[in-house]
């Protein structure tokens, strides 16, 4: 399979207006994005009809997507993560859908 690059980025929401607002003028803002190195997802063994599975993997990589916006922000981020269904903080291994 292709290799899974993750990326973090920070500032272009300070950059670009909310979505909605017609019109705008861009602000110069410093936006910062760093790419890490490939994820290994071998460990799994390409079991990806199993759900655990794949919410293994796909935490794997949210794990490192966080560590790059942590670095790209310049602060840690908080132990708990949004879950985007449930709109509340949950643990991050139950934060994804």
């Amino acid at each position: 399979g292709a290799p899974i690059i993750p990326s973090g980025q920070w500032g272009a929401s300070f950059a670009l207006p909310p979505r909605g607002i017609k019109k705008f003028r861009p602000k110069r803002w410093p936006v910062t994005l760093i790419c890490g190195e490939p994820i290994d997802l071998g460990e799994f063994g390409g079991r990806w009809d199993d759900r655990a599975t794949a919410r293994a993997a796909t935490v794997k990589i949210m794990d490192a997507i966080t560590a790059l916006v942590e670095q790209a922000r310049g602060e840690q981020a908080p132990e708990l993560r949004w879950h985007q269904k449930h709109e509340r903080l949950v643990e991050r291994d139950q934060a994804v859908i």
